[in-house]
């Protein structure tokens, strides 16, 4: 899967979201692939928070000049990201991995080369205090992280002066701040008028600050209640949003009922999966308890991880290890950047440097920082067209996908290609068709 570049601060954790493959169903990254993201005791009831349409978050920052914004926001995110794991959904244990990984991925078409060449032109105005203050927001409350969006500093850093009906590539380009896509997948679309509350809007409409296209219409950006629709926002306190039900909100189930993963289960239950993959909510194990690992979700309490097991064998509840401490398994080392290395929770190798090919099966996913691979016991960059796809699931180049025939990278396929979800962009897959095949998409 492709994303279009999501260049406004307010947006970075889209970014970071790419860097890291969340397309893919590998839980949270290397080592914490049984933990369900945004809590940490298999009790995510009412601990989804984002879209609150909070604007009440405010700090003062230093100015940030346009040429160091790039820097300033990657110190910015890492620090919030290793002091609010949970809050986000995207753990780092340490500032030091988090840079590297957020390094090496912003860049190219995921960087910030082409907007800084809109300010320079003049086509997009810069506020280097809002600036300031944006990134100084992200310091202030964890429970605040996921409403970045809702920040005024943030919204206030670039200001477009394309008109409306001009064509854009990004919204930072527009009076208006939205960039009309008909497709996900174009790069181009015309400026648009924010639409109003209670209007009528499909999936990638903005709607005027405050409000979000949920369902169909622009409505308030706040939690839904259970029976509402839900999607593009999160449920109230002691609701689900079920997916599996034309996303709608569900009430977290009690010991005993079904689930997929422990946000659907009361506060301090897991969802414990039997060996036919079926979940049921269920108390969290303790320390010493049997456990199994099994993707999007983990059977033992907060602050535990399963260990010595492998996906589909016992292990044992033990205690998740911090950075420099001594482990004996992956799971312990809970964070996208860290690993268990020689019998110790360490930074993941970068570029160039020795490394081990993760183990999978006990619940290991990257054996390198992303967006590098190890390869020959080397990590390297992800394997270009033609080039063998690496076991980490999502880990071709950027625009690449593996294909599952050659198990080798490929570019994603363009107009009259068959497909199954992603295509080139500009193209969009027409599942109208006897077999679903990429066609134009209608941009603007």
């Amino acid at each position: 899967m492709t994303t279009r570049p999501c260049l406004c601060l307010a947006a970075i954790l889209c970014l970071v979201a790419t860097a890291c493959g969340t397309t893919t169903n590998s839980g949270t990254g290397n080592g914490t692939s049984t933990y369900d993201a945004g809590n940490g005791d298999g009790s995510g009831a009412g601990t989804d928070t984002a879209g609150t349409g909070s604007d009440t978050i405010s700090a003062t920052g230093s100015p940030v000049a346009i040429d160091s914004l790039q820097a300033a926001m990657v110190d910015a995110v890492c620090a919030a990201f290793t002091k609010c794991p949970d809050a986000l959904g995207l753990p780092m244990a340490t500032v030091e991995g988090c840079k590297a990984i957020m390094g090496a991925s912003m860049t190219g078409a995921n960087g910030m080369d082409s907007l800084i060449a809109l300010v320079k032109s003049g086509k997009v105005k810069y506020d280097a205090t809002q600036a300031g203050n944006c990134l100084a927001g992200m310091k202030v409350n964890c429970n605040d992280l996921s409403n970045m969006g809702e920040v005024a500093a943030c919204a206030a850093t670039f200001t477009g002066t394309a008109a409306v009906g001009a064509v854009c590539g990004v919204n930072e380009e527009c009076a208006s701040a939205w960039c009309s896509k008909k497709d996900s997948n174009c790069s181009q679309g015309t400026c648009q008028t924010k639409l109003a509350a209670a209007a009528a809007c499909a999936g990638g409409d903005t709607c005027v600050t405050g409000y979000i296209c949920n369902g169909g219409t622009c409505v308030a950006n706040t939690p839904a209640k259970i029976g509402e629709a839900c999607g593009s926002v999160s449920c109230v306190a002691g609701a689900y949003c079920n997916y599996n039900a034309s996303n709608v909100c569900a009430a977290v189930g009690d010991v005993g009922a079904t689930c997929q993963q422990a946000s659907e289960c009361k506060s301090g239950l897991t969802c414990k999966t039997d060996p036919t993959g079926t979940g049921n909510c269920a108390a969290a194990a303790k320390v010493g308890d049997t456990c199994t690992i099994s993707l999007g979700s983990n059977e033992c309490g907060k602050g535990l991880a399963c260990v010595g097991g492998t996906v589909g064998t016992p292990g044992k509840c033990g205690a998740v290890v911090a950075v420099g401490g001594a482990c004996t398994s992956p799971l312990q080392c809970y964070g996208y950047d860290v690993g268990c290395l020689g019998g110790t929770c360490k930074v993941l190798p970068n570029k160039g440097q020795s490394c081990q090919a993760p183990d999978m099966t006990k619940g290991a996913m990257f054996g390198c920082l992303m967006p590098f691979v190890c390869a020959n016991g080397t990590c390297v960059d992800p394997p270009g067209v033609g080039q063998p796809c690496p076991p980490q699931p999502g880990q071709c180049a950027s625009g690449l996908q593996c294909d599952s025939t050659t198990n080798t990278c490929k570019g994603l396929p363009g107009n009259g290609e068959p497909c199954s979800g992603s295509c080139a962009p500009n193209f969009t897959c027409n599942y109208s068709a006897d077999k679903p095949v990429c066609a134009p998409a209608t941009c603007q």
